[in-house]
């Protein structure tokens, strides 16, 4: 497959952006999954629908099972319901970062740029090790335009953990956006070293 990418970049570069787009679209994903703490077994609901909310209804819910909830429905394209889950989220659980890191990247997704940038620096001054939130920051400021700080956060995302390979991807396109190509294509080699690690 890395080989396909990097065939794929010398003869249609359009092509590939979009491919790296869609990649870093799932991973994006993939690490929204994964930042959420499991359920404990006591608190698993396996009915999804009405008995599951009615569930959350009764005010003995938890962080981690409304998180849950939330990516789920954002994952099956209810983003109102989802927004609405992660504010609950955070309104019963204001420390709960990886509610705010997840709400971010929904705003950023929404467009609501302005939003995601200030609920992941909340989520960032909660926990500053979480290596996904300075790399959701980065996306944000990327989208914003403010290239030098998406590059600061970014950077400080691969600081914290080496493997993170979407940091790098985001990295990439920074780069490129600020005409860097040769550091661009060094960041994006770095970056499919990690995949092939893992």
């Amino acid at each position: 497959e890395l080989r396909r990418l990097l065939t794929l970049r010398q003869k249609d570069p359009s092509a590939y952006d979009l491919a790296m787009r869609y990649l870093a679209a799932i991973t994006m994903l993939i690490l929204a999954l994964a930042m959420v703490q499991p359920v404990a077994a006591q608190s698993f609901k396996p009915d999804w629908g009405v008995g599951y909310i009615a569930y959350l209804n009764t005010g003995q819910n938890d962080a981690d099972v409304l998180s849950n909830f939330a990516l789920i429905c954002q994952e099956k394209g209810d983003t109102k319901k989802a927004l609405k889950l992660f504010v609950k989220c955070i309104n019963l659980y204001p420390k709960h970062v990886f509610s705010k890191s997840n709400l971010a990247y929904l705003y950023l997704k929404l467009g609501k740029l302005e939003e995601a940038e200030n609920i992941i620096r909340e989520s960032i001054y909660l926990e500053p090790s979480l290596a996904t939130s300075h790399s959701i920051l980065g996306l944000i400021l990327k989208s914003q335009g403010k290239l030098e700080e998406a590059e600061f956060a970014t950077l400080k995302a691969i600081d914290l953990q080496p493997e993170l390979a979407d940091a790098y991807l985001n990295l990439g396109f920074i780069l490129k956006q600020q005409s860097r190509l040769e550091e661009a294509e060094n960041i994006t080699l770095e970056q499919l070293k990690h995949w092939e690690s893992a």
